[in-house]
């Protein structure tokens, strides 16, 4: 071992045989991973694979709202309102809605809007914004309605539960 200029030793004894023992051929190698390291990451694998799977395979309801008024009363209750353009399509097919009125119970209320009568022209809004004129009848008609101003919710369709995530989604203002 080396010696200083002191006559002590240069390098500590615990020093010299690490450094000794890391020269030996097979000092290099990895230890061996823990046992719960191994599952673990197996478990997660298998996690987000599922996540993903759900997550293209699951169809969230797409929703579309806009104001409302109920005109008319009991028996012939009639909704119109103005909601997005992009409804369109799903209210020539028959799509499921609902009016919520603004004041008052605050439980909807299901509307039958008629397929066969197609909704009014797309109208360009002030702010570049299409909508369309809807309307419907109301399943039930609770007292004097007339006049009650509400929303009314249509299901445009279905999409995907992995367009939420943001970045996977639709674009905003990409023509939807």
């Amino acid at each position: 071992m080396a010696q200083g200029q002191d006559g002590r030793d240069l390098f500590r004894a615990e020093a010299v045989e690490a450094r000794r023992r890391a020269s030996m051929p097979g000092a290099s190698e990895l230890l061996p991973l823990p046992r719960w390291v191994r599952w673990s990451f197996r478990v997660l694998v298998v996690a987000v694979g599922a996540a993903i799977w759900a997550g293209s395979t699951v169809r969230i309801p797409d929703y579309v709202t806009g104001a409302a008024v109920v005109l008319g009363s009991d028996p012939d209750c009639v909704v119109s309102a103005r909601l997005p353009a992009r409804a369109r399509a799903s209210i020539e097919s028959g799509a499921s809605a609902s009016f919520r009125p603004t004041e008052g119970p605050s439980e909807s209320v299901e509307v039958a809007l008629d397929p066969t009568s197609t909704p009014g022209e797309v109208e360009h809004g002030a702010r570049g914004k299409s909508s369309i004129a809807v309307s419907g009848t109301l399943r039930s008609c609770p007292g004097p309605d007339a006049g009650r101003t509400g929303t009314l919710e249509v299901v445009a369709g279905t999409r995907s539960a992995l367009s939420l995530v943001p970045g996977l989604g639709p674009r905003q203002g990409a023509g939807s």
